[in-house]
């Protein structure tokens, strides 16, 4: 999957680093290239999360215009929340309805076993998620 990004200098970065050329200018969004998205829901929620495909989209994703398109892309879906995986294993980042730092759920407690698990780290979603918005103050 593929995301427009406003244009500003965390991007035109991007693009020359990984181009060696300027992003098109006049263009109010960008594309960066392949983000890889992975989509589970149960029951009461949904979840998708977006990695990432290489360690300089990886740097991009952490800029205030890509933190804005997360949150707007959460308005846009009337989300609960939107988080943002900073690899720290205690808190995250929430960018949407409001942008703070909130603790993050253990996962451990929430993992799913079972045929064809092994290989994924794969979670109860309504029941990690619920706990992550708890967590955060939105539920």
């Amino acid at each position: 999957m593929s995301f427009l990004f406003p244009g500003d200098e965390a991007l035109f970065d991007y693009y020359d680093w990984l181009l060696r050329q300027p992003p098109p200018r006049g263009k109010r969004k960008v594309a960066v290239g392949c983000v890889w998205t992975r989509l589970e829901a149960e029951r009461e929620l949904a979840v998708l999360t977006c990695t990432a495909s290489t360690t300089p989209m990886s740097l991009l994703f952490d800029s205030i215009s890509a933190r804005a398109l997360w949150a707007e892309l959460g308005w846009a879906c009337d989300a609960a929340a939107v988080f943002f995986d900073t690899e720290n294993e205690e808190q995250w980042e929430l960018v949407f309805p409001w942008a703070r730092t909130v603790p993050r759920p253990e996962v451990e407690p929430y993992l799913l076993e079972g045929e064809g698990l092994e290989d994924e780290c794969y979670v109860s979603v309504d029941a990690c998620y619920r706990a992550a918005l708890r967590l955060a103050g939105l539920a």
